[in-house]
């Protein structure tokens, strides 16, 4: 039985890229996360603008920065959510 990796090991496992695990500079889209793609990691919400945001899956914490006119709905969260620097955002946690 190989060793067991916790929940939220988020950049200590090599097979982890930083980039499954976050929307970044995106424009009018409709964005969405379906159960099993984050699987309890950190998940980051950067300089999106008149989006539409689902993540459909539980996640150790999210960080929303930069965002303009988004809509943001996020499944259970561990810890916690930041939102900074953001405006007219609309968010159901």
């Amino acid at each position: 039985q190989g060793p067991s990796v916790s929940v939220g090991a988020f950049g200590r496992r090599a097979d982890l890229d930083v980039r499954d695990y976050m929307f970044s500079k995106r424009k009018s889209e409709c964005l969405v996360k379906l159960p099993g793609e984050v699987s309890g990691q950190q998940f980051i919400i950067e300089e999106c603008e008149d989006c539409d945001i689902y993540v459909l899956d539980y996640s150790a914490q999210v960080t929303i920065d930069l965002c303009r006119r988004c809509r943001i709905f996020l499944g259970p969260v561990e810890a916690s959510v930041f939102i900074r620097d953001s405006r007219d955002i609309a968010a159901v946690i």
